[in-house]
């Protein structure tokens, strides 16, 4: 702390720089927005980067809303078994695509 003082030095706590970071740099950065034609309708795909790992995250978008307005969410964690082979072992699948109905039906 002398230091500090003698060189008009500012200290911080590790607690307050996390929260500075948090506050001024983004922690994904958005990819570009493609058109996504599917069984289920079109919708708008558009990828996020985190950048903390590299993971690459999707975001499918139907129509238009106003804030107040309530909208169909579907959270889906990737299921390659589920998915892609259609597996009986699992519904992940069958719940993504439920999804995609359910949000194709409401616009």
């Amino acid at each position: 702390m002398e230091m500090a003082e003698a060189f008009h030095l500012k200290i911080v706590s590790v607690a307050e720089l996390i929260k500075y970071r948090l506050q001024r740099e983004s922690l994904i950065e958005r990819g570009e927005m493609v058109h996504l034609p599917t069984e289920y309708g079109n919708f708008i795909m558009i990828p996020f980067l985190q950048k903390s790992n590299g993971l690459e995250h999707v975001a499918l978008m139907k129509g238009e809303w106003k804030e107040e307005e309530p909208i169909l969410v579907r959270v889906h964690s990737s299921c390659v078994t589920g998915d892609i082979f259609g597996s009986l072992r699992c519904e992940c699948g069958e719940q993504l695509h439920k999804a995609l109905q359910l949000i194709e039906k409401e616009g």
